[in-house]
């Protein structure tokens, strides 16, 4: 049993990966592509992370102008109640036998902004029937639009660009680093085999 004296000290945790990442470069065994491969997986990592400040800009630009674009959609659209003329088409049945509701058009009337009863067709759901109440949104017009864009749509749009363009860059990073460490492997592969077959007969004796 050793004593308390003779016990060596165990490294930290956090260390162990530290002197891993770093052993190739202290490592007198160590070829020169070794190093390259270490060096450019740290350099294509630095990448990605410098990439994070740039996506999180992008991000925060396409929610200024997503929000601007929202209010501006909210401040010039007008939500009404419709009520449908018509049947709506039925849905149309799955393989299995499930109904599948899709949007489809169906005739309707509403009550305009200025009090006039207007008619029209209106993007409905599929299997609706004559006298259920929908709701609508109207332009500045009187025309029928799309419903405007809320504050959270334009949040989910800006985190969805912002994240989405950051990991598009770290999976051209990753085939960068995948394609180039490709051709290092073939290339010490074939060097390899050239200094074997010099130092073969040397070893064998013939």
């Amino acid at each position: 049993m050793r004593s308390a004296g003779s016990a060596q000290p165990q490294p930290d945790s956090w260390e162990r990966p530290r002197r891993l990442m770093f052993t190739v470069w202290r490592n007198p065994m160590a070829r020169s592509c070794d190093r390259v491969r270490a060096a450019l997986a740290l350099l294509l990592i630095g990448l990605w992370i410098l990439a994070v400040p740039v996506a999180a800009t992008v991000g925060s630009m396409i929610w200024v102008n997503a929000s601007a674009t929202a209010a501006q959609e909210n401040a010039e659209r007008t939500k009404v109640t419709a009520e449908l003329l018509a049947d709506a088409p039925l849905p149309q049945m799955s393989a299995h036998g499930v109904p599948i509701s899709t949007p489809t058009i169906a005739a309707a009337r509403w009550l305009s902004s200025n009090g006039i009863v207007q008619t029209g067709l209106v993007q409905v759901s599929s299997g609706q029937l004559a006298g259920d109440k929908i709701s609508i949104w109207l332009d500045r017009s009187g025309a029928v639009t799309e419903a405007p864009l809320n504050p959270s749509d334009a949040a989910a749009r800006a985190i969805a660009i912002g994240l989405g363009g950051w990991l598009a860059v770290g999976l051209v990073l990753g085939s960068l680093y995948c394609m180039v460490r490709r051709q290092i492997d073939v290339r010490s592969r074939a060097r390899w085999d050239a200094e074997w077959l010099l130092v073969e007969p040397l070893w064998s004796h013939r």
